[in-house]
């Protein structure tokens, strides 16, 4: 007796639980088999049934028709409906088949308008649901680049490594993008690779024109140090920032000192080809002092050294990129300046 599965327990009309044996389950299955027999012939007993009904209705019909016209012959007319009645009357049988056959492909053809009806409305409702998506998606994506925009400019941009005499040496866009699409869970099963990264580029193009509107092109830089303090000093007049450059000498690890909302930002300013260390992290600490100033930073267009990361996170000296300075203050402070 099978005892141990409580899915093979039943009920019976006591609602008192009992356990299916063996013997059980093949009476079940004579039973099942049995109800389908039984089906079956039901199915083809009603299937003859009208048949033979159809066939006795047509035949019915053609010996009238066959009576009618045999008994107007005498006088020359309804000879051919006589004839046709005994035809009828015939082949009844056949045309009973016949009927039966084409009222079967009717319901058949029918019954495939209506499935192919239902598919093509889930086929289009399944598209509906598709193009949605992909418009939530491409939506998600353009907020993505807008979020993240200067980490996602700067790793562009250094993800293409050129010589000295301006020779592409390697491009790892590609990379790049692939990283920012799998941090922010972008579906690609919903938006193709190129279209997203063709999306990526002309969101960050449509922001470059707006910023450059303003007066601030961050692909535009000068040549050396002295130049790019005026530079950043420039760039941030542009978005409402007061700036003045500190001297050469003796600036106390400060070259620009910027202030906007009530809030004074010292900034020291580095323009280098390889990744800025520990010491620019140290003199930016010491001149927050000195000026009195609110936070301090160094800004670069270089990298970090993990080295320095790890500094300025203990002094709370923020590594900025150029790219950073049209949305500084927030960045800094949290939220738009009061004007």
């Amino acid at each position: 007796i099978i005892q141990t599965n409580p899915s093979l327990q039943c009920s019976n009309r006591s609602n008192a639980p009992f356990y299916m044996t063996t013997d059980s389950f093949d009476r079940y299955g004579l039973e099942h088999r049995s109800r389908t027999e039984c089906l079956g012939k039901d199915n083809m007993i009603k299937s003859v049934l009208k048949f033979v009904l159809i066939t006795l209705g047509i035949a019915i019909c053609g010996l009238l028709l066959g009576v009618v016209g045999l008994s107007q012959s005498a006088n020359g007319t309804l000879q051919g409906l006589g004839t046709i009645g005994i035809l009828v009357f015939t082949f009844s049988p056949a045309l009973a088949g016949m009927w039966l056959w084409i009222k079967k492909k009717i319901i058949q053809s029918k019954t495939r308008s209506i499935q192919s009806n239902i598919e093509k409305i889930a086929e289009d409702e399944s598209r509906k649901d598709f193009l949605r998506h992909r418009f939530l998606e491409r939506q998600r994506l353009l907020d993505s680049v807008d979020r993240h925009r200067i980490t996602l400019t700067r790793n562009i941009q250094r993800a293409v490594k050129m010589n000295d005499y301006g020779a592409l040496i390697a491009d790892k866009r590609q990379e790049a993008l692939a990283e920012f699409f799998a941090s922010i869970d972008l579906d690609m099963n919903t938006i193709a690779f190129e279209d997203a990264s063709e999306l990526v580029f002309e969101q960050l193009d449509i922001r470059d024109i707006e910023n450059r509107a303003a007066g601030f092109d961050a692909e535009n830089l000068p040549f050396n140090g002295h130049a790019f303090e005026k530079w950043v000093a420039e760039a941030l007049i542009g978005f409402g920032w007061i700036t003045n450059v500190t001297a050469g000498s003796g600036d106390q690890g400060i070259d620009v000192i910027a202030e906007k909302g009530g809030k004074k930002l010292g900034i020291q300013c580095k323009l280098y080809s390889s990744a800025i260390g520990n010491k620019a992290v140290q003199e930016a600490h010491a001149g927050k002092a000195y000026y009195g100033a609110d936070a301090v930073a160094v800004l670069s267009n270089a990298a970090y050294t993990s080295s320095a990361k790890e500094l300025a996170k203990v002094t709370g000296v923020e590594l900025l990129s150029h790219h950073d300075i049209p949305e500084l203050y927030e960045k800094l402070f949290g939220d738009k300046a009061k004007t």
